[in-house]
C-alpha cells in the first residue's frame, strides 16, 4: 500500500469512526455534540491498530476498551470540566470518575470492541485489509 492509499484509508477510518459514534449517539441518547464525533474518529484508526496486535481477541477488547475510555474521559475533561460545556455527566452512576467516566459504560465500550475487534480480523481475512478490496471482489467474479 503506498503513501497516499495509506492516507486515504486513515481518512476513511477517521470518517467512519466520527460518523458510527455520532449515530450511536443519537440512536442511544438521542443527541451527540461534535466533540463525540472528534472523539470517535480518534478511537477507530487506533482500535484498528489493536486489530493487528498478536494478542487474543478478549484482550483486544479489552484494550480497546481502556482506549475508549481514556478518550472519553480527556474528551469529558476538556469539554465538560474545563470548557463547561455539559455535554454529558454520569455523577449519578455508580463508580464514575469525575462524573466523565463510569463502570457500566466501560463494560459496553468492551462489548462494541469486540464487535470492532471481530469486524477487523473479518476485513483481513476476507478482504485482505486494504482499500482496493473491490478490485479483488470484480476478479473473483469475472473468475466465476
Amino acid at each position: 500500500m503506498n503513501k497516499q492509499s495509506k492516507i486515504i484509508a486513515i481518512g476513511v477510518q477517521i470518517l467512519l469512526g466520527g460518523l458510527g459514534y455520532g449515530a450511536m449517539e443519537l440512536l442511544f441518547r438521542g443527541r451527540t455534540h461534535i466533540s463525540m464525533l472528534i472523539a470517535g474518529g480518534l478511537c477507530l484508526p487506533l482500535l484498528i491498530l489493536i486489530s493487528k496486535t498478536r494478542v487474543t481477541w478478549p484482550v483486544q477488547s479489552l484494550y480497546g476498551a481502556m482506549l475508549i475510555t481514556a478518550v472519553e474521559f480527556t474528551c469529558g475533561c476538556v469539554v465538560n470540566l474545563w470548557l463547561k460545556l455539559g455535554v454529558w455527566d454520569y455523577s449519578a452512576a455508580p463508580f464514575n470518575l469525575l462524573g466523565q467516566i463510569c463502570a457500566i459504560f466501560f463494560v459496553y465500550w468492551y462489548l462494541l470492541c469486540a464487535i470492532i475487534m471481530k469486524l477487523c480480523h473479518m476485513y483481513r481475512e476476507e478482504w485482505g485489509g486494504h482499500v482496493g478490496f473491490l478490485r479483488r471482489r470484480r476478479r473473483m467474479r469475472a473468475e466465476e
